[in-house]
């Protein structure tokens, strides 16, 4: 196995595991905010958070395959079929995530840095001064938990994009399912609040529909600003740093499963 396939496989297996042990802790996290979701409608999925770590699970699950396959079996010709599922799926479940978890990170860091309250609201506790009277407590997560869950998905579905992926291809239309996923997650967490009475962040509950709407376009330029971003970096790495190309042959494969997909769907 070449040290590019060993160091590949070494960082998806890190990613997949980080992110696993980050579902184990949300439990934790709703301990220690005394919030339980399990009741209310959508579950831990209202949030925008988990539902990017499920969707990052999955990338890092599809890499892990691929690294196996070529691990195996090699990345030659004989397996292109199999191979170029592998890596349209990979490219696909990565054009999800990477740029949503990048979003969550930007969105997290930046509202905690400003109040930390508007993410997670503080609890309220019985000033033993005064009895009688509640005082409102922030909650603290502990950094490690908020590193796992706002962090490092990012920071892993960025490095294995710049550094151990080809380029996203064109047919799939990287900007166009950035904001798909804008939308859809707009109209969920719409839902969400409606059935329960309270948007999953409190940032949400105080602003108007136009202030939310315009909050929700913000979130969508941002990603797009993503994707453009790193497309570009990865342009300039290939050619200034890495002075790698990828074989067209990933990229016909690719555009071919992809085209194919298309096909299917309109024939059903």
């Amino acid at each position: 196995m070449s040290i590019f396939l060993t160091l590949r496989t070494t960082w998806h297996a890190l990613a997949l595991s980080s992110c696993v042990w980050g579902f184990s802790k949300l439990s934790v996290f709703e301990a220690l905010a005394e919030a339980d979701t399990s009741h209310e409608y959508g579950g831990h999925y209202q949030f925008l958070t988990v539902c990017s770590l499920a969707a990052t699970v999955l990338a890092m699950s599809v890499a892990l395959l691929l690294d196996f396959h070529d691990a195996l079996l090699g990345g030659g010709t004989a397996n292109s079929g199999l191979r170029g599922i592998l890596t349209f799926l990979k490219a696909l479940t990565s054009v999800v995530a990477m740029p949503v978890e990048t979003l969550v990170s930007i969105l997290f860091w930046s509202i905690f840095t400003y109040d930390p309250n508007l993410l997670v609201p503080p609890i309220e506790r019985y000033d033993p001064q005064s009895p009688g009277l509640a005082i409102k407590v922030p909650v603290k997560i502990p950094i490690e938990i908020d590193l796992a869950l706002h962090a490092a998905p990012s920071l892993f579905l960025l490095v294995d994009y710049l550094v151990f992926s080809p380029p996203f291809f064109k047919s799939m239309k990287p900007a166009a399912v950035s904001t798909t996923l804008t939308i859809a997650y707009c109209v969920w967490v719409e839902r969400c609040a409606f059935k329960n009475g309270h948007f999953p962040y409190p940032l949400l509950d105080p602003l108007t529909d136009a202030q939310r709407y315009g909050l929700y376009g913000l979130c969508a330029l941002i990603l797009v600003g993503v994707l453009t971003a790193t497309q570009a970096l990865h342009t300039v790495l290939d050619r200034d740093v890495f002075e790698r190309t990828w074989p067209q042959k990933v990229e016909g494969e690719q555009q071919g499963l992809h085209a194919k997909a298309k096909a299917t769907a309109k024939e059903a």
